[in-house]
């Protein structure tokens, strides 16, 4: 009697020890048109760095956290809006879970910026390992 543990996988398929290891880049790129005082920036992105982690399950460790205030317009009015682009390699494969994601994303824009969440748009990445670079080369 035979007893199998675990499913085979192709090598080709197989994720190699440096996607094992660096599959935690989550990058966090928010655009709003909302201005912030340089103390209240600073407690911005420790949140949106927390909520990087929250919703794609990785350590802060590896966590990017990008603020960008700029002038905005969105369905032609410039009240308070948001783009975010949010990318972690590994993720967002999962339909159901991005829109928990988008749900948690946007509370919080309402919360911290006051920011509806029909005036968010959001964009989810899993770009391919070997197209992101960090530390001289690239996950894949």
């Amino acid at each position: 009697r035979v007893s199998i543990r675990h499913r085979y996988i192709p090598p080709q398929h197989r994720e190699s020890s440096s996607q094992r290891r660096i599959s935690k880049m989550p990058t966090f790129n928010i655009h709003t048109n909302v201005k912030l005082t340089p103390e209240k920036e600073a407690d911005f992105v420790k949140k949106c760095s927390a909520l990087a982690c929250k919703v794609t399950g990785k350590p802060e460790s590896y966590v990017m956290v990008i603020y960008n205030h700029s002038t905005m317009m969105f369905a032609g009015s410039t009240d308070p809006c948001a783009y975010i682009y949010l990318a972690s390699l590994g993720s967002f494969k999962n339909g159901a879970d991005n829109k928990k994601a988008a749900k948690t994303i946007c509370d919080m824009l309402k919360q911290e910026l006051g920011v509806n969440g029909d005036r968010v748009y959001i964009e989810f990445a899993s770009p391919d390992f070997d197209k992101f670079g960090w530390n001289g080369s690239t996950f894949g």
